[in-house]
């Protein structure tokens, strides 16, 4: 889970000041809610920061393309498990090791398998 602090500080009475605001989530949260982060709003009549928690911010990057989809054909090909093992980093967050999974798996699958359902359409055909 991403935190957006607009401020340095998340609470404040008079000169002490301290980040004390927070959100909290486990790995099956995560999991469940990959792409949630929190803002803090400036405070009005308090002296903390009002959290506000997006679970699902707008996806910008693909708004008119078709969602990822896993190829099960991709688990036939001898080089798979290499391009998992050397493009999973277990030190990054989950959304981002699916992200950048995402990203070499398609440019790896056009590059290997080409447009698999356009090459069985034309076997069709030719049988």
């Amino acid at each position: 889970m991403r935190v957006s602090l607009d401020g340095p500080y998340t609470w404040r009475r008079g000169d002490l000041v301290e980040h004390l605001d927070r959100g909290l989530c486990n790995l099956e949260w995560q999991i469940r809610f990959p792409n949630s982060n929190i803002k803090h709003l400036p405070s009005f009549r308090s002296d903390h920061s009002p959290l506000y928690l997006h679970f699902s911010p707008p996806n910008h990057g693909n708004d008119h393309r078709r969602p990822f989809r896993f190829m099960v054909a991709w688990l036939t090909h001898p080089n798979f498990s290499n391009i998992v093992n050397n493009n999973w980093n277990p030190a990054s967050s989950w959304s981002e090791c699916i992200f950048n999974f995402q990203n070499v798996v398609k440019f790896w699958n056009f590059n290997v398998f080409r447009n698999i359902h356009k090459r069985k359409s034309r076997i069709i055909r030719h049988l």
